[in-house]
């Protein structure tokens, strides 16, 4: 191996290291900690504000570094209310993900440069396709457990209408969240009968 190769190497490990912690971290959370020891730790009204504070983590950092989706499903499978989760994970994502569109709104040349492409066919398709585009946005977020940058990032680079971007982007986490909450639920419950 030569130092060029080995130093590039090294370069790579460093920059994903945190996101293997971050991976790591929380599948030590999901196969170690109970839901129910968690939530007696926090206690009941605290676990809906750590959802909260999760989500809204997850939203402000770019392309999700903190996997709020852990969170909600070892909420979720601990019998805390679905529907309660699904609102304070999707208020707290949204409300992260503000900080997204600002970022394409004011700071497009902050954005590296390899997601370019990408963003510029989403402004491309905003623009040519305006009415779609709120639908497509509800649809992300619906159906999508990918960060909501791909959509909120290009859409302040393009200008969209704040409005018209979030308020369906919300609606969408809603159902996605609600939808993730009560599917962990019932598969929980299921699975706890079987073992």
């Amino acid at each position: 191996m030569t130092y060029g190769s080995e130093a590039s190497w090294w370069r790579t490990i460093r920059g994903v290291w945190p996101l293997m912690a971050i991976i790591a971290l929380s599948l030590g959370l999901l196969f170690i900690v109970t839901p129910e020891t968690l939530i007696d730790w926090v206690g009941l009204k605290n676990a809906y504000l750590l959802m909260f504070v999760t989500a809204l983590l997850g939203g402000l950092t770019t392309f999700n570094t903190v996997p709020y989706l852990s969170m909600l499903l070892l909420l979720a499978s601990g019998g805390l209310n679905p529907y309660l989760l699904g609102v304070a994970s999707a208020t707290g994502v949204m409300m992260g993900d503000t900080l997204s569109y600002l970022v394409g709104h004011h700071g497009a040349k902050a954005i590296p440069a390899m997601f370019l492409p990408l963003f510029e066919r989403i402004n491309q398709f905003a623009e040519k396709y305006p009415q779609r585009f709120p639908v497509i946005c509800f649809l992300y977020g619906a159906f999508c457990p990918l960060s909501n940058d791909f959509i909120t990032i290009p859409s302040g680079m393009a200008r969209i209408s704040y409005m018209r971007v979030m308020i369906p982007l919300a609606l969408g986490n809603l159902v996605f969240n609600i939808g993730t909450a009560l599917f962990v639920t019932s598969i929980y419950d299921v699975l706890a009968r079987w073992f």
